[in-house]
């Protein structure tokens, strides 16, 4: 009986071995199978990336997110020169679509506005488009038919943000402008040096565009051009100190949307879209025809935080641009 036993065990460990010796002969022949071709190990490859690979194609794109190494070493400002944006900017204001939220895009390079089309599904309207903004404003149609625009704005606390493509204020809702009888409330205020429009050919040096939706969504926006002269105090308090990128002031601000509005209210009048991806259409415009003054300075202190942020003008397409007689 113990010998029985004692040849079951050693019968036992004999093939214990065994097994381990043909199970180990086996995964040896299957990595060295895998290896010729001078690979290496997947498990090592993907703890330690080759330098400068690509990402493969499996991965996701919007899972993948850039190492911190890659901005880190260089300041906010030098990215905004460059526009080139980091991928994790803030999110657009919504009447500029989710996707201008997640998709990089500026106006310089390879992600500048001749390449917008490119960038997304979501921008081919920025290719594609036959009323798209901002336009030359040259030799437009006088309209006696064209109402007066009635502003009511007032005082009231803006928040301030960059969000890497230009500088921002969200207004609460209480200011609006009636235009043919239908409110258009007033949502923000965006700017860009120099101006998005041009009139005859000629940009100016600072531009304001307030955006306005109506109940309904429908889409209003009014252009204010800058001339380079007197400081403009309406204006100081904002440029005094602007926000860094992908950031906000800490503490809002107050402004009255009026004191940006030049005391005669004739306008150029257009239908177009919006300046910046997605370029949604549809947009009407009133890019209002007086100036207001801007000191160099001011100007200046804009371009070191936003150098360049003015989409190129756009061909009309045989739109009509047409002009206020009051």
């Amino acid at each position: 009986m113990a010998k029985r036993g004692l040849d079951q065990i050693t019968a036992w460990a004999l093939a214990t071995v065994l097994s381990g010796i043909i199970f180990g002969a086996a995964y040896g022949l299957t990595h060295l199978g895998s290896h010729t071709d001078g690979s290496e190990d997947p498990e090592s490859a993907a703890a330690i990336p080759p330098e400068n690979a690509e990402t493969p194609k499996a991965a996701p794109v919007a899972d993948v997110k850039p190492a911190p190494a890659d901005t880190a070493a260089v300041p906010a400002h030098t990215l905004v020169a460059n526009h080139e944006e980091p991928a994790g900017s803030p999110p657009s204001p919504a009447d500029q679509g989710n996707a201008a939220a997640t998709v990089r895009w500026g106006y310089k390079g390879s992600y500048g506005p001749k390449h917008w089309g490119e960038l997304a599904e979501a921008f081919k309207t920025c290719a594609t488009g036959r009323q798209q903004s901002p336009v030359d404003i040259d030799q437009p149609v006088s309209s006696a038919k064209l109402l007066p625009l009635r502003f009511h704005y007032k005082k009231t606390d803006a928040i301030a943000r960059n969000d890497g493509h230009s500088l921002v204020l969200e207004v609460p809702t209480g200011n609006y402008v009636e235009i043919d009888g239908e409110r258009y409330d007033l949502k923000q205020l965006r700017f860009h040096a120099p101006s998005e429009h041009k009139v005859a050919g000629a940009p100016y040096d600072f531009e304001v565009q307030l955006v306005h939706a109506s109940a309904a969504g429908k889409k209003a926006n009014v252009a204010v051009l800058f001339e380079e002269g007197a400081v403009n105090r309406t204006l100081a308090p904002l440029l005094r100190e602007l926000p860094d990128v992908d950031a906000s002031l800490p503490e809002p601000i107050s402004i009255d949307p009026g004191a940006l509005l030049p005391a005669q209210h004739i306008y150029y009048h257009y239908t177009g879209s919006l300046t910046a991806p997605p370029c949604t259409e549809n947009v009407a415009w009133y890019v209002l025809k007086r100036t207001l003054p801007i000191s160099a300075k001011q100007i200046d202190a804009y371009a070191r935080v936003l150098p360049f942020d003015a989409r190129p003008v756009q061909p009309l397409y045989g739109r009509k641009v047409l002009k206020s007689q009051r």
